[in-house]
């Protein structure tokens, strides 16, 4: 689920107002940094499907992981 489906799920389905899913969203935003899945992970991903056999959602975790330096992964236990 993506974060604009879960301010929707929230405000519908569970009838949270707009302006706590406003602040909300805020702090998300000023507390993680957000990366924009572009074509090069994309690719990237493919690539570790074809090379170590992931799962293409468990390499694009490991994709976007590689291109944001980021050097510790939680609770993931990749297949291969």
């Amino acid at each position: 689920m993506t974060k604009d489906e879960i301010i929707w799920t929230m405000s519908k389905k569970f009838s949270i107002a707009m302006d706590l899913l406003k602040h909300v969203t805020r702090n998300f935003f000023s507390m993680y940094e957000v990366f924009l899945l572009d074509e090069g992970t994309i690719v990237k991903a493919i690539d570790l499907v074809e090379q170590r056999h992931f799962s293409y959602w468990d390499s694009l975790i490991l994709s976007a992981a590689l291109r944001t330096n980021c050097n510790i992964l939680e609770d993931c236990k990749i297949y291969g």
